[in-house]
């Protein structure tokens, strides 16, 4: 069943997980307005999410939230994203890199700030937006073409 997000004010769906690697996949067809990805953890007690992932019909990029009032890009703006379709969206950190991919073509790589992630969650602002399927493995996880002993 998927997950159908209208928002007349900010929307957010949470899932609290362990600390570790992880991947993230979920498919998303994105109606109007932004919606996105966070990325966040309990550390601090304050403001839990520490990276958004946003995917507008204009651009998409990836900020990193110092406080609620305070979100600095990441890295360079990427492509934007047709709406009215679905696509597959693969996030995975491994050892303190995020990797993004979209159906299946490698976005981008960041490096992020020190810190494990407890939090993954979806959500849509000012618009609508639809999601189904998510799927979250936890780490370790296996390297692209390294075969396992």
């Amino acid at each position: 069943t998927p997950l159908y997000s209208s928002a007349a004010s900010d929307v957010y769906k949470r899932q609290v997980m362990p600390l570790g690697d992880f991947r993230f996949q979920i498919e998303a067809k994105f109606l109007s307005g932004k919606a996105g990805l966070i990325l966040g953890n309990n550390k601090n007690g304050h403001y839990p999410y520490e990276y958004l992932i946003d995917f507008t019909r204009k651009a998409t990029g990836i900020r990193n939230s110092k406080t609620a009032q305070q979100l600095v890009p990441v890295g360079d703006k990427l492509a934007p994203f047709p709406t009215q379709v679905w696509h597959r969206i693969v996030i995975e950190v491994v050892d303190e890199q995020l990797s993004l991919s979209v159906d299946g073509v490698s976005r981008t790589s960041i490096q992020l700030e020190p810190g494990l992630f407890s939090l993954v969650g979806l959500y849509v602002h000012n618009g609508e937006s639809v999601f189904r399927n998510p799927v979250i493995l936890r780490g370790p996880l296996p390297t692209p073409g390294k075969k396992k002993k």
